[in-house]
């Protein structure tokens, strides 16, 4: 597959410059100066404190939760909205909250200790439950602000991001249904057919308007994601194309769970892997070779495979990983699952079962609208 390579500033999203560097510190800082004056406020509301001793007490309050605020915006991006089922993102930040006010109140408990040590002299005694259970409620609003705000970030510049690699993506699969080389063959396979058999030659015309149709649908729409019943088809129209031009010498075998394909996967995710397999272990060799493509159920995760019989080439020498071709288009793949899921999917490559390559896709197992499939 013939692509460009993803664009290394993509991920800073667009209007990406210096002065973002410091956009995160400058929002953190300013969220702690607000959490600290609510403090304030409250304290001098609630008692009888004079300004620089609720001041103090506030510091005393709000250090621990910014500090711990590190840990909620790395879980929330382990586990961002709409990747997994709501009982499940729920549960993961329900425990992720617990833990949160657990260790904000120890660290509370633990800095008035040591402040009565060092104004005192003496050890004083640990808070009282009710402020414990104030500091705690204080810290679950918190730990709710600290991830919405850094979901709906992570969902911000996962979107620019995916929006930066989806149209490259559509660019390298419009320009690979346009290779001049692929289409000069196969136009010169359908002259041939236009005689001998014009009803194969009508229906080759076909497949050939509903792959374009595909490709240009995906564009025009902006689409991310599509059905598998809708990429599958892709494939098997995109292998129909190929057997007219290569003939016995394209084996081609794919399978899937007939209950996968209203699962949701990236538009353009599985195509690619299967002109790679065509164009390095098939087209060049005399024999042709086999190319297999599966979908198939692991766990939550859904598995597309691509493998062929063809000649691969050591990644690294002795690594015993083989690679094949340049590995943008692989790299392009890459950048994509992290842009769309994260962390919640990956490419994998390595020795396919038939002696060739294998390169896998494996992502969350999700129906229409991130519904469990």
């Amino acid at each position: 597959m013939r692509g460009n390579a993803g664009n290394s500033h993509a991920e800073d999203g667009p209007g990406a410059g210096p002065g973002r560097r410091w956009a995160a510190p400058i929002a953190y800082v300013s969220g702690c100066l607000v959490y600290w004056a609510i403090y304030v406020a409250a304290i001098l509301l609630t008692s009888k404190l004079s300004f620089w001793a609720a001041a103090r007490g506030a510091l005393l309050g709000i250090l621990p939760d910014c500090l711990l605020a590190f840990l909620a915006l790395q879980l929330t991006r382990r586990l961002p909205w709409g990747r997994v089922a709501t009982w499940r993102f729920l549960l993961f930040h329900a425990a992720g909250g617990a833990v949160f006010m657990l260790l904000s109140a120890s660290g509370f408990a633990i800095e008035r200790a040591i402040e009565k040590r060092l104004t005192t002299g003496a050890w004083g005694p640990l808070p009282g439950l009710e402020l414990l259970a104030w500091k705690g409620f204080g810290s679950s609003f918190v730990y709710a602000t600290v991830c919405g705000i850094g979901n709906a970030v992570e969902q911000a510049r996962r979107a620019a991001r995916a929006e930066v690699l989806r149209a490259e993506a559509q660019l390298a699969a419009l320009r690979a249904r346009l290779n001049p080389h692929f289409i000069l063959n196969l136009l010169h396979t359908l002259m041939g057919l236009v005689t001998r058999e014009p009803a194969a030659a009508e229906a080759a015309l076909e497949r050939l308007g509903d792959v374009l149709r595909y490709t240009l649908r995906v564009q025009s729409e902006g689409l991310d994601e599509v059905l598998l019943r809708e990429e599958w088809e892709f494939v098997d129209r995109y292998l129909s194309l190929e057997r007219l031009r290569l003939g016995e010498r394209l084996r081609a075998r794919l399978e899937v769970e007939g209950d996968l394909l209203d699962a949701v996967v990236p538009a353009f995710s599985l195509q690619p892997l299967v002109e790679n397999a065509v164009r390095h272990a098939i087209a060049p060799r005399a024999s042709g070779g086999s190319v297999a493509v599966s979908a198939r159920r692991n766990g939550s995760s859904l598995v597309l495979a691509v493998e062929d019989d063809g000649a691969v080439a050591e990644a690294v020498v002795g690594s015993g990983v083989p690679s094949r071709g340049s590995g943008i288009g692989l790299r392009l793949i890459r950048e994509r699952l992290a842009a769309l899921y994260g962390g919640g999917a990956r490419l994998e490559t390595g020795r396919s079962s038939l002696g060739g390559f294998r390169a896998a896709v494996i992502l969350p197992l999700t129906g229409p609208k991130g519904s469990p499939a």
